[in-house]
């Protein structure tokens, strides 16, 4: 009786994480893909040390 149950525990859980897997693929966006459908470079300056000197 108690193999059976676990059998059942371990099928419901595989179930469940596919489902899961599924769904989080259906939603996230691969940042390969953002990068291919950007026309330009992603970039930031920093401004720290651009003042004048005197």
């Amino acid at each position: 009786m108690f193999p059976a149950f676990c059998k059942v525990v371990l099928c419901k859980a595989a179930f469940s994480a596919y489902r899961d897997f599924g769904r989080k693929q259906k939603q996230e966006v691969s940042f390969d893909y953002l990068m291919s459908e950007t026309p330009f470079k992603p970039f930031t300056t920093d401004n720290y040390f651009n003042r004048a000197i005197n």
